[in-house]
Parts: C-alpha cells; structure tokens; sequence
C-alpha cells in the first residue's frame, strides 16, 4: 500500500526580523514561544499566528525556552548567562536568575516542586528554589559544556549529558527541612540531591549564585 504525504502551510508568523534562536510550544498546544539572536522573546498564537507578547531582557541571543507544566511561567536562558523568568499571563518579567559563567543550554522545571534545574556550557547543572529565586545546589562532575538534561523515573532520577561524551545519572531525593510544620508543604521542603557515582561530585551552591529581580 502506498502511503502519501501532503504538508501545508498554514501560518506565517511575522516576529522581528533577527535569527530565531529557540522554540518552544506551549502545554495546552496552542501557543509557540520563540527566542531571537538579539535576546527577545515573542508568544505567537497557533490558532491565528498573530504575535500576542514580545519580552526583552536578555542581552545575547536566547538558548533555550521552556514553560512549566501549566504554562502560566516561561523560562528563558540565554548566551549572557542569565535565566529570566516570565509571567505568561500578566506578560511581564518576574525575576532573574544569575549564578551560571557561561551560556545557558538547558532547561527544567520540575512538576512535583518550585525548582527549576539548568545547564551551561560552563559544565555545571544548578537547581533553583523559585519561591526564594536562589540557587540551592550545583552538580559538578562534567568535564565540558552540558547540553542535555533528562528526567525520568517519576522525576527520581536525573540524566545529564555532556560534550565530554559521558551520560551522568543523578539520584533525587527530598529531604524534609526543619521548619515551622504550618508552612505549606512546597515551603517546607527542600530538594536534596545525590549522585549516584561519589558523593564529592556534588557541591552545594555557596552565597556567591545570586538573583536580581527583573
């Protein structure tokens, strides 16, 4: 049986006229987000193409763009070395995440926790508390640039890939911190990560990783 294919276009979507650098499609399908050489980023429509919002905040042009489950926030990484975190809904920049010293590769947003988990080709992969817009801890263990990040098992384990040609797999479990018992659970809790080769390639993040608000 011969099987045939036909591809239509069926949108142009007008943004500035820069090389697009990234995309990424919204949860629900019906938004794409895209990034640019110049550090914007622009929210298109599937349904009509048109351009609903443009962000512009990134000094370098934008690596990687990811939403969170719900695809209310957007996260955005970029050659400068900066995460920024946007308000879908509102359209507005919330906070800005600053810790990585080279371009930004990857992004995750885990769906059981606030925290977001990034990349850089500065080899490290940093997790960052949302609610206190800080970074927690830092793995180390690559010898180059990482580049892919993977969560799998129910989120308990996570894989990072690297240019220096190994896979690292990193156990993740939760340990409860002692605070007030009448915080809300996701305050409560902290993520406490292990890897699953030696413990001395994991290095908490010091004072150093900062956020600046947007």
């Amino acid at each position: 049986t011969k099987v045939s294919y036909f591809i239509l276009q069926v949108l142009i979507l007008q943004g500035p006229k820069q090389e697009v650098t990234a995309l990424c499609p919204s949860p629900d399908g019906l938004h794409l987000a895209i990034g640019y050489e110049d550090g914007s980023v622009c929210l298109f429509s599937l349904l009509s193409g048109e351009r609903n919002v443009t962000f512009n905040g990134h000094k370098a042009a934008v690596i990687v763009l990811k939403f969170d489950e719900l695809g209310g926030h957007l996260a955005s990484g970029s050659k400068d070395t900066d995460i920024i975190i946007w308000d879908v809904i509102n359209e507005s920049g919330l906070y800005r995440l600053k810790g990585h010293k080279d371009a930004i590769t990857q992004l995750l947003f885990l769906k059981a926790k606030n925290i977001l988990i990034s990349s850089g080709k500065d080899t490290l992969v940093k997790w960052w508390d949302l609610d206190t817009q800080h970074c927690f801890k830092t793995l180390v263990g690559h010898r180059s640039e990482v580049w892919g990040l993977a969560l799998v098992s129910e989120e308990r384990l996570l894989i990072t890939g690297s240019a220096d040609s190994e896979l690292r797999a990193w156990n993740i479990t939760y340990s409860q911190e002692d605070r007030d018992s009448s915080e809300p659970e996701y305050k409560r809790s902290k993520g406490h990560v292990q890897s699953l080769e030696e413990s001395s390639e994991v290095d908490k993040a010091d004072g150093q990783d900062e956020s600046q608000n947007e």
